[in-house]
């Protein structure tokens, strides 16, 4: 204990080891010695090693920093470097390929749309649309004049939308309805689309002639009239009404006749 100050003895060690300002008034007891160390706990910087509490806090609130940025960035960079989580994705395949994989190749014109029936979360991008072909050409497959093609409502479950009145090679097949299941994978695409040897590769096909076209609906039957009872009056009603009011005016005629003679005699 001999050689400290009677200053120094009061204050604790650790106090003196982190505190500036009382280890610049320890080490300088006089007021000329603490006024050129400062007041204000400026002092002269400390040793190279000395630990510092107050001067090492900054950097450690910068490591802080550094280390919530990057980790902030990370999900940042995942959000922007990411893709459609259900992207449709097809194996690659010439146009060949896909006519000869598939059971109905049909041309044809699409004519209407039936969208999904339900609300919410009842109807999502894997719902199915059901579109009306009038359908000229068959390549592959036994199908009618009229056929329903179906698809997925998004291109993110590998559907397809048609244009009404845009003429389509539809690629798919056939589900157990009878209907045509097709997609962005199959190879359907409208015709203008198609190359001339795609067109070459679907072959002349089988033309389907329209449908025929529905018979005159037959007149319909005149609504019978009701009688003063509330009943139907046919035909027969009609004559024997005819015949009574005839029968009733003939009678009331003679009748007149009859008191005019015997008036006159």
């Amino acid at each position: 204990m001999a050689g400290l100050d009677p200053d120094e003895l009061l204050v604790p060690p650790a106090l003196r080891e982190h505190d500036p300002t009382v280890r610049c008034a320890v080490a300088a007891p006089s007021s000329a010695q603490r006024v050129m160390c400062g007041t204000c706990g400026a002092g002269p910087p400390a040793p190279t090693g000395q630990p510092s509490g107050l001067r090492s806090r900054p950097a450690r609130v910068h490591r802080a920093l550094l280390l919530v940025l990057a980790l902030l960035a990370v999900p940042v960079a995942l959000v922007l470097t990411a893709g459609p989580a259900h992207a449709c994705s097809c194996a690659p395949r010439t146009f060949p390929e896909q006519v000869a994989s598939a059971d109905a190749v049909l041309t044809g014109t699409a004519t209407s749309r039936e969208d999904p029936a339900g609300s919410g979360d009842a109807v999502s991008s894997a719902s199915s649309i059901r579109w009306g072909f009038a359908v000229d050409t068959v390549h592959r497959g036994d199908l009618a004049a009229r056929v329903t093609v179906v698809a997925a409502m998004s291109g993110a479950s590998c559907g397809i939308a048609f244009t009404p009145g845009v003429r389509y090679v539809v690629v798919g097949m056939r589900d157990p309805v009878g209907d045509v299941e097709t997609g962005l994978c199959t190879g359907t695409a409208p015709v203008a689309a198609l190359s001339p040897a795609d067109l070459a590769a679907l072959g002349p096909g089988r033309p389907v002639p329209p449908p025929a076209a529905l018979p005159p609906a037959a007149p319909a039957p005149a609504a019978p009239v009701e009688g003063a009872g509330g009943r139907a009056v046919g035909p027969l009603g009609f004559l024997l009404l005819g015949g009574t009011v005839a029968l009733t005016a003939g009678l009331a005629l003679v009748a007149v006749r009859r008191r005019r003679a015997s008036r006159r005699a």
